[in-house]
């Protein structure tokens, strides 16, 4: 790796105190991927919940709304822990239904594929930081 990438990846996720000195890990850095965790476990819950048996697939799957949400509110250099930290969640919800570890893993790319494009689409229209204190930017995360 190369030195510019080197200080690239740890500025990404350093924060500096008041007094100068380096944190590895700041709140906010550490805060999004928590609540993301949660609110993928749970909506991956919700979206178990919503399945008619004896198909696998549900009528609604709400991870994706919260990954995508979640990516939003973050910045995207650190998009890359919250994607590490619903990892967690995602496997612990899908083996408590008896899916397969392949499918597991392949419903884990798909829904980080499936929020990154839409964070990704969203990002690029909307400049700057994401707010929905407009219809324009509400209706962007909408449709």
């Amino acid at each position: 790796m190369t030195a510019v990438a080197k200080r690239a990846f740890w500025e990404s996720i350093r924060g500096v105190s008041r007094q100068g000195t380096v944190r590895i890990f700041n709140r906010r850095l550490l805060g999004s991927p928590l609540l993301a965790f949660f609110g993928y476990y749970l909506a991956s819950q919700i979206g178990f919940a919503l399945t008619f048996q004896p198909h696998p697939v549900s009528v609604l799957w709400p991870p994706n709304s919260i990954l995508l949400a979640a990516l939003l509110l973050t910045p995207t250099r650190s998009w890359w822990f919250v994607l590490l930290a619903v990892f967690p969640a995602h496997c612990l919800a899908q083996s408590q239904s008896e899916i397969p570890w392949p499918m597991i893993l392949c419903y884990f790319v798909s829904n980080c594929c499936e929020a990154l494009i839409g964070a990704g689409c969203i990002r690029s229209f909307v400049p700057g930081q994401i707010r929905f204190d407009n219809l324009r930017n509400t209706a962007l995360f909408c449709f």
